[in-house]
Parts: C-alpha cells; sequence; structure tokens
C-alpha cells in the first residue's frame, strides 16, 4: 500500500499529525507512507527525521500551475498511490486538483470547514471524479483534540478503529553544537521563553510586550542561577521580541536565539530546557512532544483542539470575553486581529500569576 499525507500546514499542527502517522505504520507496517508539504513552516526539516515516514516531497505552494502540474504528472503519477489523505488543515484546492493528475486512486479527506465558492468547485469536480477515482469524506467532530480529529483518517481508511494509543512524536539528529554556538550553558539551569506566535503576524493569541519586560526583569532578579532563552523564527523576532529585549539592559543571561536557529537547533534548546514558556503554537506541540515542563499562556484559542496532551504541561487561561472563542472554527486569529482586538484576549494573564506557576515548575 501506498499512503500520501498532505502536511500543508502550520509546524505545531504537523506535529500533532503525528500519531497519525504512528498509527498507520502500526497497523501497516509494510505501506510506503509519504507526505507532502511546502516546507514553508519547517515541516519538511521535522519530518524527514521520522522514521515512519519514507519519503518527504516538497512542492511549494507558490509554485506556478504549470511547474505544479509537471510535479503531479512526472513525480507523483509514477509512484501510483494508492490513497491521498486531507487533514482539515491541508485540503489547498491545487493538491486536491493534482492527485487526480497524479492518478492517486482515493482521496480520504475531512469535511470541509470553508464554504468558499472555490470548495464549491472542488466538491462538485469530486463528484465527476468519483466513479473512477474516488473522494470519501470523513466527519470534522467537535469538541475533539487534533490529534484525534486526524487518526479518524486512519480509522476510515482501515475500515475499522485501529490502535491510536500514540502521542506526539519528534525526531532529530543530536550530532549539533547548537548550545555552544549560543553560549547555553548545558550544566546551567535555564527558562526558554517563546514571545510570539504565528510568525510574529497576529498578536491577539501572544502576551502583551510590556508584561514580558516586566516578567523578564523578576526572572533575572530573583533567579540569579537560571539563564533565559528566548526562541522563535525571524517574523516572531522582528514583532515580537526585539522591542521586549530593546526595553532591557544587556544581561548575558538574557540570551536571544530567534531568527538564528533551525528546527534542529531549535529542538536543542527545548530539550535542554528546565521549563518552557510559550503560547499556543509550534513551540508548545514541540515541547508537549519532548515531554518538557511547560506552562502554556492560552486565550482565544479552541482549547478542546490544540491543548498540549502530556501530564508534564500545564496551561495559564486569560479569562476574557474572548476567551476559547475559536473553538470548533467560530472564527480565526486572522479575523480577530481585522477586529482589532490586538493582545486583549491575553489580557487576563498577570505577571504575578505567571511568576507563580514558574516556580512551581523549577521545584
Amino acid at each position: 500500500m501506498k499512503i500520501l499525507i498532505s502536511a500543508y500546514t502550520g509546524l505545531g499542527n504537523f506535529v500533532m499529525k503525528t500519531p497519525l502517522i504512528a498509527a498507520l505504520r502500526h497497523h501497516y507496517p509494510q505501506a510506503k507512507i509519504d507526505l507532502i508539504t511546502g516546507n514553508t513552516f519547517g515541516v519538511a526539516d521535522l519530518a524527514k527525521y521520522n522514521p515512519s515516514i519514507k519519503h518527504v516531497h516538497e512542492l511549494p505552494m507558490t509554485a506556478s500551475w504549470r511547474d505544479k502540474l509537471h510535479f503531479f504528472r512526472h513525480t507523483l503519477r509514477p509512484i501510483q498511490y494508492d490513497y491521498l489523505l486531507l487533514p482539515f488543515d491541508a485540503q489547498p484546492n491545487f493538491l486536491f486538483i493534482g492527485s487526480y493528475v497524479a492518478q492517486i486512486r482515493c482521496r480520504i479527506r475531512h469535511q470541509s470547514i470553508s464554504k468558499h465558492w472555490k470548495v464549491r468547485a472542488i466538491e462538485l469536480l469530486q463528484q465527476i471524479m468519483s466513479p473512477s477515482y474516488p473522494t470519501e469524506t470523513v466527519p470534522l467532530l467537535p469538541a475533539y483534540h487534533e490529534t484525534a480529529k486526524n487518526c479518524d483518517l486512519a480509522d476510515h481508511l482501515a475500515r475499522q478503529p485501529i490502535e491510536r494509543n500514540f502521542g506526539t512524536q519528534i525526531f532529530y539528529p543530536t550530532t549539533v553544537n547548537t548550545l555552544e554556538r549560543f553560549g547555553i550553558v548545558p550544566q546551567q539551569a535555564n527558562i526558554v521563553v517563546q514571545c510570539g506566535a504565528a510568525n510574529g503576524l497576529f498578536k491577539v493569541k501572544t502576551w502583551q510586550a510590556e508584561r514580558f519586560v516586566a516578567f523578564f526583569r523578576t526572572i533575572l532578579e530573583q533567579l540569579p542561577d537560571y539563564q533565559l532563552i528566548l526562541v522563535g523564527d525571524k517574523g516572531d523576532n522582528e514583532n515580537s521580541i526585539r522591542p521586549i529585549v530593546a526595553q532591557l539592559p544587556p544581561n548575558p543571561r538574557l540570551i536571544n536565539t530567534a531568527g538564528q536557529t533551525s528546527i534542529v537547533d531549535l529542538l536543542h534548546i527545548l530539550d535542554n530546557a528546565n521549563v518552557i514558556i510559550c503560547h499556543d503554537s509550534g513551540v508548545m506541540h514541540l515541547g508537549d512532544a519532548l515531554q518538557k515542563p511547560l506552562l502554556a499562556l492560552w486565550g482565544p484559542t479552541d482549547y478542546q483542539r490544540t491543548r498540549p496532551l502530556r501530564a508534564s504541561s500545564k496551561i495559564l487561561v486569560s479569562q476574557t470575553p474572548y476567551t476559547n472563542c475559536m473553538y470548533n472554527f467560530a472564527t480565526n486569529e486572522a479575523e480577530l486581529s481585522a477586529k482589532g482586538i490586538g493582545h486583549a484576549a491575553m489580557d487576563g494573564i498577570s505577571v504575578e500569576q505567571v511568576m507563580e506557576q514558574l516556580l512551581l515548575l523549577i521545584k
């Protein structure tokens, strides 16, 4: 059997697909399980180390239609995949159309959450092509964690419930000198903090800069034995971290790695952490998969769908009118941002609350 899984999604969402991949590998040990992604958020860089995945295809979403059609015809078609799995968050229209060009025998997809006219056009194409190349739809149930939603696709493929007791999984090489490069002392306790989220594009699920400044001052003053390490990508650094660091005096115990790390570098830093403070984000899911002591600052996002699942992860909820307002896809970060909400959804978390939880974690 040959299975292709779509991973045109964020890094954290990909981490939440690893239980699906593990379940498929367990149920079909001889299957060829491949991934296709645009690698916008470093998904391919992480996926290539997963031993359950045979091959990672990279096809940028920004590629021309000519290049995409060439890829589907000359790269995917010769493989003759039996199934294409399309999770709810990884259903780009070009991939669905291209799956017919690639002559993939069957598509298994979550019920669409979009009502855009393009989605209706895709559904029409699905009906037309169904006799020769069927598409099977899986319900997208509410109040249900994303890892379980993804595993519903595997149950449908197998035509029976399959073992799905797999946690999120992270694999990466250990032969790098990341800690030394940034001056992180492995023997010294450290607190890793993510100040941004969503590549710095939106603010609705991130804590206010002035509260991070006060929080960092408190750590540097009250915990002299701890290094404070900031992580994120270039967007996080430009939009969230640099304005915070600019308000703090230079301190050798404050190390900003944001925008300077690969996925492997980031994993080394997280795996070396004593505590991770983050938002609902890719960093949260990476730290949760690594089973590190973790505190997630939570606000508008859907608690039922994206919360961390390990016992080592704790959540501090911002109690505002926007708490959990993204439940069951009722809205998203872009829509909230367009309404001018900004950091208001995170106003319910104080510096004192975060410091209290941090001290409990480091004990």
